[in-house]
């Protein structure tokens, strides 16, 4: 087959192409020797040096404008002269010392400990000599050999929490910082850890007793191990694959946040998985105080609890990145803030505020034309920013949310952001700014302080319009409007009630019904927040006392109570310090008495002073089951007896489990003197 370039016109071919939006024309050369580019001929000849201007390209023997040879060029050579290496002179004719070029010929790159241009050998090379580096989580800086001789940053992490590429870990103690290669190991957990963990207990050589957690670990699972970091008798490890048999409860985890927030450490665990595994932290604690066989046997379960989407409540707190955005989330496992906009257990309807919340107060909306600041980090005054942002969202068809800025100081800033967030969701009906500058991890303040004095832009000494502990409303309502168990409630923005309405209403129930063989006799409920348990029992009693700790929470148990129509006295203070007048208003009447204090249980004196008022029962809610543990030994050792203990799962994937247990005296007379027929509420 003959080509048609072989024949007919001489002419050569040309190829039009694009650059720049121009078009060029380019023509292959012909055989006569014509050169032609597309700025002008080429110089005929068989020069290698392909210049377009027809003077040929400066080689590196050649000389220089100056007429010298041009040294150190580093343009490879197309002639003889092949690239100056190395060993070569430099410009000042000495070798040339320091080039990290790598050399083509017999001198090696050069390594740490060689000399540098100084002479001195190169401590500072962040090159490795097998070529690699130490790399580990962005922000930290490991023991290395850095340019300030102090070390250099690790690079990021992956999405699972996970460290990309680190390869070490630091000591603790008193070589704190110390940076060593990372281990990895097989081993197997004996038993869970009252964090959701898993926890294997050796002895050390030395006798002493050694403590390793194993983060998604499963007692009975032998599984292979990497040491996070390592204390004196405490390792912290992390599962990176199961070796032996696959534990029937172990699952996938439904988030990737897991390994990185860590508020769900039971997620690889099935429901019935987690059942078992809570009852056997309880069972631990129960144990541990000598009273193990009074630990709750079963979980009960409500017919409507849901796995997912349960948390009608959500705090989320507020620092900056390194780039110095501002950046929303749950403190993590690493002691960062870890966003968290598809969290799994907290409702729709949250995470949709939380990421308007978090559009406008990150600086990515022109309607916010200042700038949201975390706290602590302007220098001239520390107290000033963002601390915690609290979102709460009532139950029913028709949800109401709140939202809480917990601030150093009140600022203007925050009503502009209050109203672009209720502009976007409507279901936000309450605003509110809460004060808190009090050092610690604190997010509410019981108390105000008084009012600090400053001195004005027109130099007055005036006092601050928002003290430190105090509440301002920003727009809409002071409240929300829950209902639980067919009862109303006013809740506002520092009160505390169950995030799981759901249980809550099992947990009503259970403790209503503990309480229904000495119906008619007052109640008194210590602890009792809102009245979450006071109404329901003064419907069935007629009469209760609640006593509570926050002010604003007393207020709201009065209001409460009214829109019920219940019987309800309330009062405000330190729960050991109300008891005498409680005392005194029961005047003779053998009650019944409820609490429900916090997870570190009954303060020291209260057990004492609720035993003088000679009650019928005792129900003790408790969300801490070591504080449990405690005070039920401490009653078994004054002739008091375990009637009951009930379980609730008010917090799925958590280590977390709300409890109840019923208590009697060991001598009881009921008195004949009862509650008050008539509705009376003291304001």
């Amino acid at each position: 087959m003959s080509d048609s370039s072989d024949s007919g016109s001489s002419k050569p071919k040309s190829k039009t192409f694009k650059a720049r939006g121009k078009s060029f024309s380019r023509r292959k050369p012909s055989d006569s020797g014509s050169n032609e580019g597309r700025r002008g001929k080429r110089p005929s000849g068989k020069g290698k040096p392909k210049n377009f201007g027809g003077k040929p390209r400066r080689r590196d023997d050649e000389g220089g404008r100056d007429g010298k040879p041009v040294r150190g060029d580093r343009r490879k050579s197309f002639g003889d002269k092949p690239r100056r290496r190395d060993d070569e002179g430099g410009r000042d004719g000495k070798p040339f010392r320091g080039d990290r070029r790598k050399s083509f010929g017999d001198k090696s790159r050069r390594r740490e400990g060689e000399d540098s241009r100084d002479g001195k050998p190169f401590k500072g090379d962040r090159r490795k000599p097998s070529g690699k580096r130490r790399t580990g989580r962005t922000g930290e800086k490991v023991q290395g050999r850095g340019r300030d001789q102090k070390g250099f940053k690790r690079t990021g992490r992956k999405p699972d929490g996970i460290r990309r590429g680190f390869r070490g870990r630091r000591d603790s103690g008193s070589n704190k910082g110390a940076f060593r290669e990372q281990q990895e190991m097989t081993l197997t957990p004996t038993h869970w850890g009252t964090q959701g963990e898993a926890i294997l207990e050796t002895t050390s050589e030395d006798g002493k007793a050694r403590r390793t957690i194993v983060w998604r670990g499963i007692p009975g699972e032998k599984a292979r191990v990497r040491v996070l970091r390592e204390g004196q008798n405490q390792r912290y490890t992390e599962v990176l694959s199961v070796t032996g048999k696959v534990d029937e409860g172990r699952r996938t985890p439904k988030c990737d946040k897991m390994d990185a927030c860590g508020g769900c450490p039971m997620m690889h665990l099935s429901l019935s998985g987690q059942h078992s595994a809570k009852l056997s932290i309880v069972k631990s604690l129960f144990d541990a105080e000598d009273v193990g066989d009074y630990a709750p046997t079963e979980i009960l379960e409500a017919k409507k609890a849901k796995p997912w989407d349960y948390r009608h409540t959500l705090k989320v707190a507020v620092d900056t990145t390194q780039e110095g955005h501002l950046r929303l989330g749950v403190r993590g496992r690493r002691g960062h803030v870890v966003p968290i906009p598809k969290c799994h257990v907290v409702t729709p309807l949250l995470r949709k505020v939380l990421k308007a919340v978090a559009f406008y107060v990150t600086g990515k909306s022109e309607l916010i034309t200042r700038k949201v600041m975390a706290y602590g980090t302007d220098s001239d005054n520390p107290t000033v920013g963002l601390r915690y942002v609290v979102i709460r969202q009532s139950s029913g068809p028709k949800p109401e949310v709140q939202l809480c800025f917990v601030v150093g100081k009140y600022s203007a800033l925050y009503r502009d952001v209050a109203d672009a967030v209720m502009r976007q969701c409507p279901e936000v009906v309450s605003v509110s700014v809460h004060i808190n500058r009090t050092p610690g991890n604190s997010i509410f303040l019981r108390e105000v302080s008084e009012p600090e004095t400053f001195i004005s832009q027109q130099g007055e000494e005036r006092e601050e319009r928002y003290p430190n502990g105090s509440f301002a409303i920003l727009t809409g309502r002071e409240t929300i409007e829950e209902e639980v168990g067919g009862f109303h409630y006013q809740i506002g923005a520092g009160d505390f009630f169950q995030v799981n309405p759901v249980v809550a209403k099992q947990l009503q129930d259970a403790v209503v019904n503990a309480s229904e063989e000495y119906q008619g006799h007052a109640i008194v409920d210590l602890y009792c927040g809102v009245g979450l348990l006071t109404v329901p029992l003064a419907k069935k009693h007629g009469w209760a006392i609640g006593v509570e700790g926050g002010e604003g929470a007393t207020a709201r148990a009065h209001s409460n109570a009214r829109i019920n129509g219940v019987t309800a006295e309330f009062s405000s203070g330190d729960v050991g310090d109300s008891l005498a007048g409680v005392r005194r208003r029961l005047a003779g009447r053998t009650p019944v008495v409820v609490v429900d204090p916090a997870r570190r249980g009954l303060e020291e004196g209260v057990l004492e002073q609720i035993i003088a008022l000679n009650p019928l029962k005792l129900i003790y809610v408790s969300c801490g089951p070591r504080a449990l543990a405690r005070d039920t030994r401490a009653l078994l050792s004054l002739g008091w007896t375990v009637e009951s203990t009930a379980a609730f799962d008010m917090f799925p994937h958590t280590a977390h489990v709300e409890m109840v247990a019923v208590f009697r005296p060991p001598h009881v007379t009921p008195s004949a003197l009862q509650g008050p027929r008539r509705h009376f509420i003291r304001k």
